[in-house]
Order: C-alpha cells, then sequence, then structure tokens
C-alpha cells in the first residue's frame, strides 16, 4: 500500500491532514471490472460524512471518482458504517472503502495507467460549534495495469427495458405518445463501456423509470446506424435523442454515472400525452433575469466558470450549468461541476421578483443570483457566500 498525507502547517485545510492508502498496483482485464480498497483516516477531533440519516441531511457524503477521459470508471461497493450524529452519518478516525475499477476503453493487455483517484470530501470540526469546511477535492495516482486481453463475453443488451428496433416504429411511437425518443447503438458482449451502461446505469431506479415512462426507446440495429448523427468521433456505448418529428437533438458517448447521465436526458424527458401532437414545442434557450438594476438571461446548456469567496477571502472556484426542468415547467436544475466535469451537486432553482433563487444551496439556505455589470453575482447572506459567474 502506499500512504499519502498533506504536511501539517498553521493555515492548511484540515482535509489536508487525511490519510488516503491505495493499492500499489490495480490489475484489470480489458473491458472488466475488478474490486479494491482505500482506507481513509481522518484527523484527530474531526470527522467526515459517510451518508444522510434522514431527509433533513445536507453534508456532502464521500465520493470516489475518475475522470471519464481516462477510460475507466469507478462505482462504490461498500464503504464504513459509521456514527450517527444529528441527521448525518459520519467517520472518524479510519475507515474501509470497497470500490469497483471497470475498464471501459479496451486498453492493450500489458499497459499500464496511471489515474487520478480523485475523492470529494467535507470535513468538519467534533462539537456542537466545530467548524464545517467547504467540500474540497483530494487527488491520489492509482496505478492500473490491463492483466489480461479483450475477450468476447456472453454478456447480452440489456431486455428489461421497451426497446423498439427500427426507427420508423419508434417516431411512430414518439408522434403518439408526444415523447423524445432515446435511441442507442451499444454492444455489452465486447464493449467494456457498454457492459457499464447497461449493467450499472440504465437499471439504476432513477434512470430505469425515467427511460420507461419519459422517453420511447430505440435500439438501434446495424441496418439502421445511418439514422444516428454519426460524424466525426465515434465509440460505443453511442446514444442520441431524437424529436417526434424525426430531429436529432443531442447526441452522447461514453457510460457516466446514473446521477450525470440522468441530468444529461433530464432537458429531454417528457411525461407523454395519448394526443399526437403536430409540431415540437419551442425550446427555452435562457433565463431572463431583470434585478439588480438590469436585465439579463443566462444561456442554459452551457457551463459557466464562478468563483466563491466567503467574508471576502477566495473559497473555491468550479463551473455551473443550467438546464430547464421539462417535469415542472417555470423550473429549472442548477448543476454545480468540479474541474473534471463530475458532479458536485444539483440544486432546484426558479425566477422569484426577476432573480434567479437556488434553493437550499449551502447549509439549507438559498444562493440568489441577481444581474451585474459582468454577468451574475450570487450570494447565501447566512454563510456570507458570494458568487460571481461571467456570461459569455
Amino acid at each position: 500500500m502506499m500512504l499519502f498525507a498533506g504536511a501539517l502547517g498553521a493555515t492548511e485545510h484540515p482535509a489536508d491532514k487525511i490519510v488516503i492508502a491505495v493499492p500499489g498496483e490495480v490489475q484489470i482485464s480489458a473491458g472488466r471490472s475488478t474490486e479494491f480498497v482505500v482506507s481513509v483516516e481522518v484527523p484527530a477531533n474531526h470527522h467526515v460524512y459517510l451518508k444522510h440519516a434522514n431527509a433533513k441531511g445536507k453534508a456532502l457524503p464521500v465520493q470516489f471518482s475518475v475522470s471519464a477521459a481516462s477510460g475507466f470508471a469507478i462505482s462504490e461497493k461498500g464503504r464504513p458504517r459509521g456514527v450517527r450524529v444529528g441527521d448525518e452519518f459520519v467517520l472518524r478516525q479510519k475507515g474501509r472503502f470497497t470500490l469497483e475499477l471497470s475498464e471501459l476503453a479496451m486498453n492493450e493487455f500489458g499497459e499500464s495507467h496511471t489515474l487520478s483517484l480523485a475523492l470529494r470530501v467535507q470535513i468538519c470540526e467534533e462539537g456542537e460549534v466545530g467548524i464545517c469546511y467547504m467540500p474540497v477535492t483530494i487527488e491520489r495516482p492509482l496505478r492500473v495495469t490491463i492483466s489480461g486481453p479483450q475477450v468476447q463475453t456472453r454478456d447480452l443488451p440489456d431486455s428489461s427495458l421497451p426497446w423498439v428496433n427500427s426507427h420508423a416504429s419508434a417516431l411512430e411511437a414518439a408522434k403518439l405518445k408526444n415523447q423524445n425518443v432515446f435511441a442507442l447503438i451499444s454492444d455489452p458482449s465486447r464493449c467494456g463501456a457498454c457492459v457499464q451502461l447497461e449493467k450499472k446505469v440504465l437499471p439504476d431506479a432513477k434512470v430505469n423509470k425515467m427511460l420507461k415512462t419519459q422517453f420511447v426507446l430505440y435500439r438501434v440495429p446495424k441496418n439502421e446506424y445511418s439514422k444516428a448523427p454519426i460524424n466525426g468521433r465515434f465509440g460505443i456505448p453511442f446514444y442520441f435523442v431524437i424529436s417526434p418529428q424525426g430531429e436529432n437533438l443531442q447526441k452522447w458517448m461514453g457510460a457516466p454515472g446514473a446521477p450525470q447521465f440522468t441530468s444529461m436526458l433530464e432537458p429531454y424527458a417528457r411525461g407523454g400525452s395519448t394526443a399526437p401532437v403536430a409540431a415540437a414545442p419551442v425550446a427555452t434557450n435562457s433565463i431572463p433575469l431583470n434585478s439588480g438594476g438590469r436585465q439579463c438571461a443566462i444561456p442554459m446548456k452551457q457551463s459557466y466558470a464562478f468563483q466563491s469567496t466567503q467574508k471576502g477571502e477566495f473559497l473555491s472556484s468550479g463551473n455551473m450549468r443550467f438546464v430547464a426542468n421539462a417535469s415542472a415547467p417555470g423550473t429549472y436544475t442548477v448543476l454545480t461541476l468540479d474541474r473534471t466535469g463530475e458532479i458536485d451537486s444539483s440544486n432546484s432553482a426558479r425566477v422569484i421578483d426577476g432573480k434567479l433563487v437556488v434553493e437550499k444551496f449551502l447549509g439549507g439556505n438559498d444562493l440568489v443570483f441577481e444581474c451585474s455589470q459582468y454577468g451574475i453575482n450570487g450570494a447565501v447572506s447566512a454563510q456570507a457566500l458570494q458568487l460571481s459567474i461571467e456570461l459569455r
């Protein structure tokens, strides 16, 4: 095992004192998965969060991830039980996490890769008046060796969803139900990322329900690949959304986690109707605001860099994305992304008196955005938090 710990110092963040032990090497076959253990030791008189004890829990539980661009994916198979403190279960001292690593890119036998294993964590001091710090991401190198060649497996396509297998049938059903089509090109018999998508993501309860109730599902056969919006770089799994009128609206590749997959598809989800439609509804492409003595608009489905300060001191930076909530017209979803593009948090928002109010953004308090000279400025007054976003 390799041990990592931050050097001690008078002004350091207490998360710098967290000790993380990762294996010296993880061996995995091409297109397959394997489990390994990471231990996390929390400094004395502090704790980190494991899970919410009830619906009132707001803290950020420990999360592990690797970059989607690495060709690997991480999922968690087990974590410490922890102890209950108020609305949360917390880890004190030391705990072991069992992670599953999946190889998605079908790398060559014998290759070695060094991944950046990211631990997203929120640490707090013990006691009723202990300080809770903003979440941080700690990255540690993880060496991975491809120990076996690619083999064709017996993994079969997901059959629990009501797929149709022709473009014409999919559009006919989409017009009848007034729903968009989710179209998929996948081959889990020989594609590691396809196995990840069809065995880990599509069966997720929230994903599965959304696909069944808010989309027409079309598994694209080889003789209809020409219907897919394929140009430039192409790899599987490849999936895209088609309107009832046959327009290709969006496309993706790869196997993200279930929360990210849900947020990607949510803007295109529709509850459905038995009445046929003549034309697609006009999409709202921005959120208009009228506040701070100015008018402005936030274009949606784009990522914007933000910088946050607390009590005037620099706190953090990242990206935000704003999307319409198709299941609740007039509301929005605000996604906070880390620098790797992974979703840190997801909050509901609505426009009130010309301002965008992001509900329960920090510590149960709302983040209120107003127009500014350069973009939009936000504040969580109760937390002395300020966010600045330059719209381009």
